[in-house]
C-alpha cells in the first residue's frame, strides 16, 4: 500500500522518494508492553537530554517542515488505527 504524496515530497529525487514509499508503506510491527509510570518518567526524563548531531539526521528529513512532517506521523497513525 502506498500512502498519498505530500507535497515536500517534490523536492527529492527519485530515489529517495521510493525510499520514503517504502518508509510510510511498510508494514506496522507492533510490540505491546507496559512500562508503567515510573518507568515512563524515568525514559521521558533521560529522553530529554538527548540531541543528536546534524550528521545523523538525513538530508530528506532535514528539509521536511515540521507541521507537514508531523501531519504526515498523524495520517499514518490513522491509517493503522483503521486497519484493527
Amino acid at each position: 500500500m502506498v500512502y498519498g504524496t505530500y507535497a515536500w515530497q517534490s523536492n527529492f529525487d527519485e530515489g529517495t522518494t521510493a525510499e520514503l514509499r517504502e518508509l510510510w508503506s511498510a508494514p506496522a510491527t507492533r510490540v505491546d508492553f507496559d512500562l508503567g509510570v515510573d518507568k515512563v518518567q524515568a525514559v521521558q526524563e533521560a529522553m530529554s537530554g538527548v540531541t543528536l548531531p546534524a550528521s545523523a539526521i538525513p538530508e530528506w528529513a532535514a528539509s521536511v517542515p515540521e507541521d507537514q512532517w508531523r501531519q504526515q506521523i498523524m495520517d499514518r497513525i490513522q491509517e493503522l488505527k483503521a486497519v484493527k
